[in-house]
């Protein structure tokens, strides 16, 4: 078969010859021969193209390479049209360009708009009462977008045992709160405690409300404590009650709050026992007969009073020293009802209380303690008039030195809602069977009924109760009824406005909660970061829009080597063409 083997080497090589070999001669028989019939040497860097410029491999035969009679072979050298930046691998690159700047700016952006996790805050509110004390741990989310924050109780941790009982050696008030402490700690990540604020506070304290009906309605609230009663309400009109100005959630609420010592319902015993031990009602010295008539104590029942209740803060008469461990005695069935994280002492707290007691003994001196018997009569419409005593605000003024003194003129509590949040309401409410929709009326038939029993028939009927709870079952409705009525004003048709619940939307609420928001509102804000600042945020664009901008370049490349490649195969073509028509002629 005959061949024409064409050169586009210079010198020796160049030009171009027609060679006869048989179809099973290998194509480097066929450039060896060429080289030979031109007078030069065979090197490596040689190779045959076919027509169409494929390289081909000189160890098949010509058979193999799909070589036919009159084809044309052209001999050149490895490189000749930089093959490794030939169209397909610059292809390549553009194509990586791409890959990489889209996904690039694609991440960059699912990252900025990705909702990440908020940052949390903590804080710890001690609320260091007079019968007990707790320790609450709030958390809310770093941003404020109203200014103020979502507080959410995290953890409440009980305390048995008032702060008072250390008023001789308050030294041993870190040991008091230690337990709480402790477990408060286990409740704040490690990283947030070094930012996490802890307030104390020793008094009732006002709780706030932020409803959703209404574009944010407030509510009347109050509490009552061991010691004192907090009453707090929002006054939107001028008037003669003094208010502070509180920003919640970009809003300013001018907020009335008034605390009043005596009137927790272990200081109003204090003061009760007084007026039952003093039936002239005089701030003189009391000298009661060995046994004393109590009409809100069921008959059949006998309880001891001791006259050094006389020298508790809310009974003194006189300018003599205060007795501050008598604050607020209330006993321990009690608290278990009132509140339901109630918890017994462990070792480390008895062992500090025993410890109280010893001192306050000895402080006392060696006063030998006198005690008055105290029988029960059964009597609810003289239960009813011994109680309004304690809300008879001339008499209280003109005889007791401390606390302060409660009428339904020293209090507003506006038109709305009243929520009743003490855990002595939410106690007494469901012993007496009380549920929601009631009328005041009926809150008195209920109580009136109570304390006209008898103690037999009175632990029959509320034989679920423990006895010292049913014991005091009279006094504790004749008071809240006293306080609803002589103390705040309530009549029938206000009745209605009252609502007996520890919980709003499912939630408990605590005054230090709405002490903690109120606070949220100085604190500095922690605003969702972005993951990149806004340097590295357009570095990065930049960066991955050069890959883009680049696999432009490159495509725009690609094509032009492609356009080259075509046109010098068809320049050598038709070279080729030439070339053959002039060896034809």
């Amino acid at each position: 078969m005959k061949v024409t083997v064409w050169s586009i080497l210079s010198g020796q090589l160049s030009g171009h010859l027609v060679l006869s070999v048989p179809a099973t001669h290998t194509l480097r028989k066929v450039l060896e021969a060429y080289c030979t019939n031109k007078g030069a040497s065979v090197s490596d860097k040689y190779v045959m193209r076919s027509r169409d410029n494929h390289i081909l491999n000189l160890n098949k035969t010509l058979q193999q390479a799909n070589i036919e009679n009159g084809d044309t072979l052209m001999i050149g050298l490895l490189g000749d049209e930089k093959q490794t930046f030939s169209f397909g691998s610059w292809y390549l690159v553009t194509f990586a360009s791409f890959i990489i700047g889209f996904f690039g700016i694609g991440c960059v952006m699912w990252l900025c708009l990705q909702v990440l996790p908020r940052p949390q805050k903590f804080g710890v509110v001690i609320d260091a009462g007079s019968s007990h004390s707790e320790v609450f741990v709030f958390s809310w989310d770093g941003e404020k977008p109203l200014g103020t924050a979502e507080v959410k109780l995290v953890h409440r941790c009980f305390i048995n045992g008032g702060i008072n009982s250390f008023a001789s050696h308050v030294e041993d008030l870190p040991n008091y709160f230690d337990p709480c402490l402790s477990e408060a700690e286990g409740y704040v990540p490690a990283a947030k405690q070094p930012d996490t604020p802890i307030y104390l506070g020793a008094t009732a304290g006002m709780r706030i409300l932020r409803c959703t009906q209404e574009g944010g309605a407030t509510a009347s609230v109050l509490d009552v404590g061991g010691a004192s009663l907090q009453v707090t309400s929002e006054l939107s009109v001028p008037s003669r009650w003094q208010t502070v100005p509180i920003k919640l959630f970009n809003r300013t609420h001018k907020v009335m709050s008034k605390s009043f010592l005596c009137y927790g319902i272990g200081e109003a015993q204090h003061r009760y026992n007084f007026f039952l031990l003093n039936p002239n009602k005089t701030k003189d010295e009391v000298i009661p007969a060995e046994s004393v008539t109590d009409p809100c104590l069921a008959e059949g029942l006998t309880r001891q009073v001791s006259l050094k209740q006389l020298r508790a803060p809310c009974a003194l008469t006189d300018n003599s020293e205060p007795l501050l461990s008598l604050t607020s005695t209330i006993n321990q069935s009690k608290l278990k009802r009132i509140f339901k994280n109630y918890r017994k002492q462990n070792e480390k707290e008895g062992a500090l209380n025993e410890k109280s007691s010893k001192r306050d003994e000895k402080v006392e001196g060696s006063e030998s303690e006198r005690y008055v018997t105290v029988r029960g009569s059964s009597n609810a419409a003289k239960c009813e008039k011994e109680m309004s005593h304690l809300f008879n605000r001339s008499l209280c003024e003109s005889t007791f030195t401390f606390g302060d003194c409660m009428d339904a003129q020293s209090v507003h509590l506006g038109n709305g809602t009243l929520y009743a949040f003490s855990g002595l309401f939410h106690h007494l409410m469901e012993a007496l069977g009380m549920g929601p929709g009631g009328s005041l009326d009926l809150f008195k038939g209920v109580v009136s009924a109570v304390c006209s029993m008898d103690a037999t028939k009175l632990s029959l009927i509320y034989s679920d109760l423990e006895p010292e709870i049913t014991e005091d079952l009279c006094f504790d409705g004749m008071f809240v009824y006293s306080l609803l009525t002589a103390g705040l004003g309530i009549n029938n048709d206000t009745f209605s406005n009252v609502v007996f619940s520890d919980e709003i939307g499912k939630m408990e609420v605590v005054w230090p909660q709405g002490f903690m928001i109120n606070k949220t509102s100085n604190l500095p804000s922690e605003a969702h970061l972005p993951p990149f600042s806004l340097p590295i945020l357009v570095l990065l664009l930049c960066f991955f829009s050069a890959f883009i901008i680049s696999g432009v370049l490159f495509l725009h490349h690609s094509l032009k080597i492609k356009r080259h490649s075509t046109s010098y195969q068809r320049c050598i073509a038709d070279h080729i063409d030439q070339e053959l028509q002039k060896f034809i002629q």
